[in-house]
C-alpha cells in the first residue's frame, strides 16, 4: 500500500507540474482593431493611464493594453516627444488596416516605439511579424529598426516606402528575439504610418499565482489524508 509521505510527494509534484505548465512558449497578437469594431483599449489621459475607454480618433492607447500578467508587459511612446504620452490610435484609411497605432508630430519629425519586455527571466521576446499602413490610402516612406531593450544596434532594419494605395499595408516578417525584450520603432513618418497585427511568443506564459499554487497543494494533500485514514 502506498504510504501517504510518498504519495503526498506525489501530489505535490502534481501540483509543480500544473504551476510549470504556464511557463510553456506561448504566442500573442497585438491587434489594434477587430473587424470593424472599436475596441475598448484607450485611455483618458495621453500617457495611456487609468481605465480603458472606448478608442475614438486621436485618441491615445493605454499602456495596460497587451500586457499579459507574469509573462509580457507592453508599453507605448513617442521618444522623439519625451513627456511621457502614449502612441495614439486611429480607425481607418491607413490602407485597409482597421485600428493602428501612431505617434504625434509630422511626416518629418516622428518616431514611435513600442516595447515587449518579459517579465519572466530568460523568457525572452521573439517577433515575428507586424503590418505598416499608409494614411491616406497611400504610400509613404519611413525607417524601421528594431532593438534590444536598451540596445543601440539594431537586430532588423528597413528604409523605404510602405502602403500599397486603397489595398494592403506592407508585411513585415521579421523574426528577431532578444532575451532582454525588444523595442519596434519606425520613424520619419510614423505619424501617417502606423501599425498592426504585431505577432510575438515568449518561452514564459502566464503562471498560477503562488497563493493558487499553495491552495492547490492544501487541497490534494488533504485529499492524500483522507485516504491514508481509508487505508
Amino acid at each position: 500500500m502506498r504510504t501517504f509521505s510518498n504519495l503526498s510527494m506525489t501530489l505535490a509534484a502534481a501540483v509543480l507540474a500544473t504551476a510549470s505548465f504556464g511557463a510553456k512558449a506561448a504566442d500573442y497578437t497585438l491587434d489594434f482593431g477587430d473587424n470593424g469594431k472599436y475596441l475598448d483599449i484607450c485611455s483618458a489621459f495621453s500617457n495611456g493611464s487609468g481605465a480603458a475607454v472606448g478608442c475614438t480618433n486621436g485618441a491615445y492607447l493605454l499602456q495596460s493594453y497587451g500586457d499579459v500578467a507574469g509573462a509580457v508587459d507592453v508599453t507605448y511612446s513617442a521618444p522623439r516627444i519625451n513627456d511621457g504620452r502614449s502612441l495614439r490610435w486611429w480607425a481607418e484609411d491607413y490602407n485597409n488596416l482597421f485600428g493602428v497605432a501612431w505617434a504625434d508630430s509630422g511626416d518629418l519629425n516622428s518616431r514611435a516605439r513600442i516595447e515587449l519586455k518579459p517579465l519572466s527571466p530568460g523568457a525572452g521576446i521573439t517577433l515575428t511579424s507586424f503590418d505598416l499602413g499608409a494614411y491616406y490610402r497611400t504610400t509613404r516612406g519611413t525607417t524601421v529598426n528594431i532593438y534590444a531593450i536598451g540596445g543601440s544596434t539594431p537586430l532588423y532594419t528597413f528604409t523605404g516606402d510602405v502602403g500599397d494605395a486603397f489595398i494592403a499595408p506592407t508585411s513585415f516578417a521579421v523574426n528577431v528575439q532578444s532575451d532582454n525584450g525588444l523595442w519596434i520603432e519606425w520613424q520619419d513618418s510614423a505619424f501617417n504610418v502606423g501599425i498592426d497585427h504585431i505577432q510575438f511568443s515568449t518561452a514564459a506564459g502566464p503562471v498560477p499565482e503562488p497563493a493558487s499554487v499553495a491552495l492547490m497543494l492544501a487541497g490534494l494533500v488533504g485529499m492524500g489524508a483522507m485516504v491514508r485514514r481509508r487505508g
